[in-house]
């Protein structure tokens, strides 16, 4: 059967997918490449008619199985082992992917205590991803054997505007003032003193814009950009849980470290749940992909802002890449780093450039984007496609090509497998913003003012949490299927 994490709690929610980013990216503005939780399958599941962990009741007769009314909140029967927390929401979030605005791709979950009492976010917010935000950082920073863009620009991150990232109102619309600013309870619960009250998703989107980009995509009409789970009003929250929203106590340094407590399809698709979530069929795709999170066949497209200008940054605190729109309708392959240390977990990633000075970096990270499809893949979607034809013939798969007469880029499309020569393997166009005056420039986008980098200074690729796919798993990719 697909593999996919399974979360502390079978009462988790469906699984709305990821946040760049961003987690994934730390901080170009792209947020959410943050990290999130797989595919589901089947469409049509809604909110449970019992009240979940964390919600309002009356009496214990409101709540879901396993769980009691406690002060007028629900929470797991007993109270032990599993971590409690008042209300659920996202505030600055990482985003799954890396590089700039965490994104890439969030996944939230409630996670499990280890006693008695342990787990009041109180005691854990302090420690949560939430609070410290050092996503971003870890990104930028990157780790002796995966460097980051830091090793490039040599600016410090804690100069850089974006290190200290928060919404524009605090949830009850009160304007932030960046200079006091600390991240709070007020982030995302709008009465403090009833904490148990749903967070919209509005709130959530406040922060995590690349989620927003994905459904503002989707209601453009990009049929790929849809979700099974956003499309029957499955709220952020619900699968989101305390433990990621406040933390479980450990000090992650991302939201796609192993461990960081996430949600997973499994929580919810499985025989006998009690929220309506069709559990896998038994068809063949199943029963043989058992290296595959469910996200490889289940996402249809991951986002990424292209070629972010650091200088606008560092001198404007702007995010500004070429386009909009990000990059989408397509979806990088790799091996999904898990606590198992020899597991290969393939999962879609995304990837996000930067340009510094005439430097170039690219980094890749999973990302779980909330573009769930029932139906998933193909086995001609990834077997033996184009890109995996272009590997074998020329050993290259080109990512981006700028147009230098138009001033136009293509690609990337479809599934894209990522190598083990990947950082000389995958083909990027870089690119340079050129206004005669950087302080004056009109914030729009105009790609008149964009010029190929033909020949970087410096370049750096990384890749954190993940690995590329190997030998065999490119030879598998490579057996042409119908």
């Amino acid at each position: 059967m697909f593999r996919g994490k399974k979360s502390a709690l079978k009462w988790a929610g469906i699984l709305v997918v990821m946040p760049l980013v961003l987690g994934m990216f730390w901080a170009m503005g792209c947020t959410a490449m943050g990290g999130g939780g797989g595919g589901g399958e089947g469409e049509g599941e809604g909110e449970p008619e019992c009240a979940v962990a964390d919600e309002a009741c009356t009496d214990t007769a409101d709540c879901c199985d396993d769980l009691e009314c406690v002060d007028g909140v629900c929470v797991p029967a007993g109270g032990e082992g599993e971590g409690e927390g008042e209300g659920e929401g996202e505030g600055e979030g990482e985003g799954e992917g890396e590089g700039e605005g965490e994104g890439e791709g969030e996944g939230e979950g409630e996670g499990e205590g280890e006693g008695e009492g342990e787990g009041e976010p109180e005691d854990t917010f302090p420690t949560s991803l939430h609070a410290t935000r050092v996503g971003k950082q870890t990104f930028y920073e990157g780790t002796e054997e995966e460097p980051g863009f830091f090793t490039l620009t040599g600016v410090p991150y804690d100069t850089l505007a974006c290190s200290n990232c928060h919404a524009a109102t605090l949830a009850d619309g009160t304007e932030v003032d960046a200079e006091t600013y600390e991240p709070s309870c007020a982030d995302c619960h709008a009465d403090l003193a009833n904490p148990a009250a749903e967070v919209p998703n509005e709130v959530c989107l406040g922060c995590h814009s690349r989620q927003g980009s994905e459904a503002n995509l989707a209601a453009g009409g990009a049929a790929h950009m849809t979700d099974v789970h956003r499309d029957a009003g499955v709220s952020c929250t619900f699968c989101h849980g305390a433990a990621e929203m406040h933390g479980d106590g450990t000090e992650y340094i991302s939201l796609l470290e192993p461990g960081n407590p996430s949600p997973a399809c499994l929580d919810c698709h499985v025989e006998g749940n009690d929220v309506g979530a069709p559990e896998p069929s038994a068809e063949r795709w199943h029963t043989t992909h058992t290296t595959l999170d469910c996200s490889a066949c289940h996402v249809q497209s991951v986002l990424a802002c292209y070629n972010c200008h650091f200088e606008t940054e560092v001198e404007q605190d702007f995010k500004r890449f070429f386009g909009p729109p990000p990059l989408n309708n397509f979806t990088f392959l790799v091996n999904r780093q898990t606590e198992d240390p020899e597991e290969l977990l393939v999962s879609t990633a995304t990837f996000q450039s930067l340009t510094y000075e005439d430097k170039a970096f690219v980094v890749i990270a999973p990302y779980y984007a909330h573009t769930v499809s029932a139906a998933g893949r193909t086995c001609a979607d990834c077997h033996n496609n184009a890109a995996v034809q272009e590997y074998n013939d020329t050993g290259t798969i080109r990512i981006t090509e700028f147009n230098e007469d138009d001033n136009t880029l293509a690609g990337p499309m479809g599934v894209i497998p990522v190598p083990e020569d990947w950082k000389t393997a995958l083909l990027f166009d870089y690119l340079n913003y050129t206004p005669e005056d950087l302080s004056k420039t009109d914030p729009a986008f105009q790609a008149e003012l964009w010029e190929l980098l033909a020949d970087p200074e410096e370049e750096l690729r990384q890749m954190l949490f993940a690995t590329p796919l190997n030998t065999n798993q490119m030879g598998d990719l490579s057996l042409p299927l119908e």
